[in-house]
């Protein structure tokens, strides 16, 4: 009888310290899932550029090199300098002459390309930046050209308007590829603007235009067919001057969107997606007062703009 009953305590004490081993080991491995979930989720990175009273980022490639545009006053109209960030430094550059430079794209070769503003006329001109070298680039005719974007075998994409050294508001923009020395139109049907930022692998072409009741839409190009494209429920769809929006290799886009009118910007109304597989996810840096991507690389890192706290434009990097 005794043999029976510590028999039975053992197994019992057996029991319990396997309930213990079992209940120790799903704290651990729910533990260390809570981890890993939280080391994997995105991350937000301010960007900017020292000294400077405002900083917008608006492209990135592959390496991870960010190329945005900063001010080091906060009067209006802004003189804006270019920069480019890699490997945690900056380095800032001008087109010579220039009272303003903005670059928008850069290509994973490193190529940048933007517009800068001539101290003359006041006129705006596309740039290319390869290998330390400047190029102008103007569309033929046009008083205006800015170049957005740029891809590994230098196939430029950008706008250009044929009015007075001022295009804007926005009704005489036409969207232009630079191929070969040849450039070619490209307008949205019906459009009173159309701009594009490049395309991906198989060719779709992405950029933006404005209706005639002057809203904005994300274009796509695809075999010589347009799509518009609109955030679910927005007002408006790449609605800003200060951040356009980007395409990768793989079809993503990412831009911002307007939830109400009126879509100015800075505005909390203003927020960031990522388009990927035709499902969209807005997002917003934390505690921004209104957020804009600008570019996204083939591993979906994602640059743009928002409005801090201060009240000041900054750039962000989102590192999915």
């Amino acid at each position: 009888m005794s043999n029976l009953r510590e028999s039975e305590i053992k197994r019992q004490i057996v029991f319990a310290l396997g309930a213990v081993l079992a209940t120790s080991l799903v704290f651990s491995l729910v533990f260390s899932l809570g981890r890993k979930v939280q080391a994997a989720g995105p991350t937000f990175t301010t960007i900017d550029f020292p000294g400077a009273c405002g900083t917008i980022a608006t492209a990135i490639n592959y390496t991870g090199t960010i190329v945005g545009d900063f001010g080091f006053s906060c009067k209006t109209p802004e003189v804006l300098h270019g920069y480019t960030l890699s490997q945690g430094t900056f380095t800032q550059f001008d087109f010579p002459g220039a009272t303003s430079t903005r670059p928008l794209g850069i290509s994973d070769a490193g190529d940048i390309v933007g517009w800068f503003r001539d101290s003359k006329g006041g006129k705006d001109h596309g740039f290319l930046l390869s290998g330390g070298a400047f190029t102008s680039i103007d569309f033929p005719g046009a008083s205006q050209t800015h170049a957005i974007g740029i891809d590994s075998v230098g196939t430029i994409f950008g706008s250009y308007c044929i009015g007075g050294n001022s295009c804007y508001p926005v009704d005489q923009l036409h969207g232009f590829m630079l191929n070969g020395g040849v450039f070619t139109t490209i307008d949205f049907p019906g459009a009173i603007s159309t701009e594009v930022w490049g395309h991906d692998r198989a060719g779709q072409i992405a950029g933006r235009y404005q209706d005639v009741s002057g809203v904005f839409h994300i274009l796509l190009l695809s075999h010589g067919s347009f799509t518009s494209i609109d955030f679910p429920g927005a007002a408006e769809t790449a609605p800003s001057w200060y951040a356009f929006g980007g395409i990768n290799a793989g079809a993503d886009i990412a831009s911002g969107y307007c939830a109400a009118e009126p879509c100015t910007n800075p505005s909390p109304s203003l927020h960031s997606f990522l388009m990927k597989n035709g499902q969209f996810t807005a997002f917003d840096p934390p505690n921004s007062l209104g957020s804009e991507a600008s570019g996204v690389n083939s591993v979906d890192e994602i640059v743009g703009i928002e409005v801090g706290q201060d009240g000041h434009y900054h750039g962000y990097l989102l590192t999915p």
